[in-house]
């Protein structure tokens, strides 16, 4: 009954059906495969952001690690109180103790209070964060903890993957 029905159709419809088909996964994909595209380039964004703030502000705070100076740290770091996705800044001392501290550090922040050999970078969760050594000219290590949150780049994956799937759904029903 169903092979008799699907003679049914001429050739015309089933060729017409076809099409609809294949534009359909077409569709689909490229409406898959370019929010992905965007994501990573989001998260490499942050990323990259998160590495370059660790190697840039751990050269500049060199003295406040040296000196155990909070008001040097202060003034160095709380440059990045300006930018959203900056979630928790802290600047460990030699010994350990903060010298600086912004926003909410996650609980595993205290832990690199012990230092590091090299930069690190972590993906956790909701944050991306960067744990640099801090060598100061003097000899004191201190420790620098940049969390950025990832809840801008979640935001905007909303919004790419609602225009995305309707993009999909409007081409896929104006080609039919």
């Amino acid at each position: 009954s169903g092979h008799r029905r699907l003679t049914q159709f001429s050739i015309h419809q089933k060729l017409i059906g076809l099409i609809a088909v294949m534009i359909a996964a077409i569709v689909g994909f490229l409406t898959l495969y370019f929010p992905t595209k965007q994501i990573g380039t989001m998260r490499a964004d942050l990323t990259s952001r998160a590495s370059g703030y660790g190697g840039m502000l751990s050269r500049q705070v060199r003295s406040a690690v040296a000196f155990a100076d909070r008001e040097t740290a202060r003034e160095v770091l709380s440059s990045l109180e300006s930018d959203p996705a900056v979630a928790a800044v802290v600047l460990f001392s030699a010994q350990g103790g903060r010298l600086y501290e912004h926003g909410h550090p996650s609980g595993w922040v205290e832990q690199a209070s012990g230092g590091v050999v090299s930069p690190r970078l972590l993906a956790l969760g909701d944050r991306v964060a960067t744990v640099t050594p801090v060598q100061s000219l003097e000899g004191p290590v201190g420790t620098l903890v940049i969390e950025l949150s990832t809840s801008q780049m979640d935001a905007g994956l909303k919004r790419v993957l609602r225009t995305a799937v309707a993009a999909g759904v409007f081409t896929t029903v104006v080609l039919q």
